[in-house]
């Protein structure tokens, strides 16, 4: 539900341009009075003109114009996502030249103009924040209109963006005072682990060695296998029509298929024993860390693609809102198919704390992880890079990946622990395409 958004705060102050204003108007009074020169006292006549003309507009600019956030999904860490605006002006005159900032994305203290400007997307600061605001321009709203604006952010790490204050400031006509309103909208946006391209064989790999290949569902559907015969319908395929026994009934009948259930993938990432400290795989704890998240959010949106059900299970880590006292237990999803469970798998991977710095002799358990509820063999995701992992290690795991991984199969190679590809694993291919957050 959208949040109410009420007004603030206004102010007017002296626009950037504004300083070099007023001390040129002092200069040139100095130098009128020195020299007695009626064009300079015409000249400074107008630039004091040129202030009260400012100064009238800034009384009236802003002070009828409001702003809305328009909802917004959610984002992936590293790619931009567009916040967007709908701005409205109940006044009889326009307006003109409205900057939008948005002040509760950005850290402590104000960004320099050259960031500003630039909108650097390599600099952040926490979970989902970036240092530089989303920044938003309007050429011309128009009297009694309303128009949207739209404002490119880059978060740079998995988390919730906290989006509070909404900033609308112009410098029209000449630059000289800047006037401002800011708005209270609170929001939050969920920030999806960064996302990779991986290689179209770990997911049918994976999926294929389940065992059950296409499995059946007792009901019609688009399949390849007789299921039964109906009355046509409007809208059936003449192809579909049974013409033998249509012409023995005297009226047409529809053959039938029986629905194929789509490949089932349980994902599962095993955190135990996670410590910022402690390097794996040639990475940082912390990076290791993010990077067996990421790599199972890239899975979970490869499933996806390819058609697959899809589920998840956590170990080692507590998610926000549950009993501390429960101790880190184990998170399960049960498989399921559609954009719906892919998001409902990311938001629970970007609900994940941090890479927690233990203490000595807190080093958790690094034994096998279990199965889950009905035995279907897993695909893990570890943080910890065991030796020796690969086909078949651990209790009921067909695969054993960690966070280092992930670099060789954003670059197509095969990881360590990747077992021969299946001969008949080209049935569960899907279309693949960009594993983004768009569904």
């Amino acid at each position: 539900m959208r949040e109410r958004v009420r007004r603030v705060r206004r102010g007017v102050g002296i626009a950037s341009g504004g300083g070099v204003y007023l001390m040129v108007c002092v200069i040139l009074l100095i130098a009128a009075t020195y020299t007695q020169a009626n064009l300079l006292f015409w000249s400074f006549g107008l630039m004091i003109g040129g202030l009260l003309v400012s100064s009238a507009v800034a009384a009236i600019t802003l002070s009828r114009l409001s702003v809305t956030r328009m909802p917004t999904g959610h984002a992936a860490a590293g790619e931009a996502v567009t916040l967007r605006y709908e701005l409205e002006n109940r006044s009889v005159l326009p307006v003109f030249g409205v900057v939008i900032t948005e002040l509760g994305a950005a850290a402590p203290g104000r960004p320099r103009l050259r960031d500003r400007l630039l909108r650097r997307p390599d600099r952040h600061d926490g979970a989902g924040a970036g240092t530089v605001a989303p920044l938003g321009w309007v050429l011309h709203v128009g009297a009694r209109h309303a128009t949207t604006a739209a404002a490119l952010y880059w978060p740079q790490a998995r988390g919730v963006l906290e989006l509070d204050r909404i900033e609308l400031s112009s410098t029209f006509p000449f630059g000289i005072l800047r006037k401002r309103a800011v708005f209270s909208q609170p929001d939050r946006v969920p920030v999806f682990p960064t996302l990779h391209r991986l290689p179209a064989a770990l997911v049918r790999d994976a999926t294929a060695r389940v065992g059950e290949g296409e499995r059946r569902r007792d009901r019609p559907g688009l399949g390849d296998e007789f299921y039964g015969l109906r009355d046509h319908r409007p809208g059936d395929p003449i192809r579909a029509v049974h013409w033998k026994r249509s012409a023995q009934l005297g009226r047409l009948v529809t053959r039938e298929t029986v629905q194929a259930a789509p490949n089932r993938l349980r994902l599962g990432l095993d955190l135990r024993g996670a410590d910022a400290a402690t390097p794996q795989g040639g990475l940082d704890g912390a990076a290791a860390y993010e990077a067996a998240i990421s790599l199972a959010a890239s899975i979970v949106c490869e499933a996806h693609l390819a058609g697959c059900e899809v589920g998840l299970r956590i170990e080692g880590a507590a998610l926000p809102g549950t009993d501390p006292a429960a101790g880190p237990g184990p998170v399960e999803v049960l498989p399921e198919r559609g954009s719906v469970q892919r998001t409902r798998l990311l938001d629970l991977l970007s609900a994940l704390p941090p890479c927690p710095f233990l203490e000595a002799g807190d080093e958790g358990a690094a034994t096998a992880a279990t199965g889950g509820r009905d035995h279907l063999p897993t695909l893990w995701v570890r943080w910890r890079c065991s030796a020796g992992r690969g086909a078949g290690a651990g209790a009921g795991a067909i695969r054993e990946l960690c966070g280092s991984d992930l670099a060789r199969l954003t670059r197509g190679e095969a990881a360590g622990s990747t077992p021969p590809a299946s001969s008949d694993a080209g049935r569960s291919q899907g279309k693949r395409a960009e594993p983004g957050v768009a569904a």
